[in-house]
């Protein structure tokens, strides 16, 4: 079984939420362009990059789906090692979730849009982890700090890339 896949079938609510949320992106991306003054694939990009990661991490676990009843473990919030950042695939994807997001927060001018865009999504990573810790009894799922600083990396990769392109298409006029 390939990464996706183990991913997915760990979290079967996931799918389906994120052929919703594309949906909604596709609704979304009009009125979110207008809003960021970007257009619709800014919106619709804003959309998605902003929902996935909560669908992704905050539908229930396969567990709890299968059994129908929360679960009885503690809550617990694993803290890493630096030097175990990235280092499993799973890492990878913990940080590939949000450079999406950072691409189109990259995308947006600097000014108030810009800076609020960004302390929403600087501010996600640890909301999620929260809302896991919180809710581990109905989602049987965990918290780990390193996700949190998997996911800043992302976010980190696609601000740069987005900026890089701003910059090249600005040059390139």
């Amino acid at each position: 079984m390939g990464r996706f896949e183990a991913a997915f079938a760990a979290t079967p609510w996931a799918l389906p939420g994120l052929v919703v949320l594309a949906v909604l992106g596709v609704v979304l991306a009009g009125p979110v362009g207008r809003w960021t003054d970007r257009g619709p694939l800014v919106g619709f990009l804003l959309a998605v990059g902003l929902g996935a990661p909560l669908v992704i991490t905050l539908t229930p676990s396969a567990g709890i789906l299968d059994t129908g009843i929360g679960s009885a473990g503690a809550r617990f919030c694993a803290l890493l090692p630096p030097t175990a950042l990235l280092a499993t695939p799973t890492d990878v994807l913990n940080g590939a979730m949000l450079i999406p997001l950072g691409i189109a927060v990259a995308s947006i001018p600097q000014g108030r849009r810009f800076l609020a865009l960004l302390a929403v999504a600087v501010a996600l990573p640890p909301l999620i982890e929260a809302l896991q810790y919180l809710g581990h009894p109905l989602l049987g799922r965990s918290c780990q700090a390193g996700d949190v600083v998997h996911n800043w990396i992302g976010l980190a990769v696609g601000l740069v890339v987005g900026r890089t392109v701003r910059w090249v298409l600005a040059a390139g006029r």
